[in-house]
């Protein structure tokens, strides 16, 4: 099994977790079927539902949410950029 399998499932063994100490409802899933964003999420503050966000509309609460892999590589070549830029400026003060 690859890595990333490896990773995908540890991160979404932690998220059930996650879920079970927010009260949330989990649903089993398998590889054929994409997961439904039907489940209600509560806040740990307050135990108001979430909105769709995943911010609490009474106390401001954030649960964490994995950025998507496409955001992800946008920042990663943002920062690359900015660092190569970065160098080569201070390549040509230092010449």
């Amino acid at each position: 099994m690859s890595k990333r399998k490896e990773e995908e499932k540890r991160i979404l063994a932690e998220m059930d977790e996650a879920m079970r100490e927010l009260g949330g409802e989990i649903q089993e899933q398998t590889d054929e079927q994409p997961s439904a964003p039907s489940q209600k999420l509560y806040c740990r503050r307050c135990k108001t539902e979430l909105t769709a966000n995943g911010v609490c509309p009474v106390c401001g609460y954030r649960v964490y949410m994995p950025m998507d892999e496409q955001k992800r590589k946008k920042i990663r070549f943002i920062v690359a950029t900015a660092c190569i830029v970065g160098f080569l400026i201070l390549f040509f003060l230092i010449k």
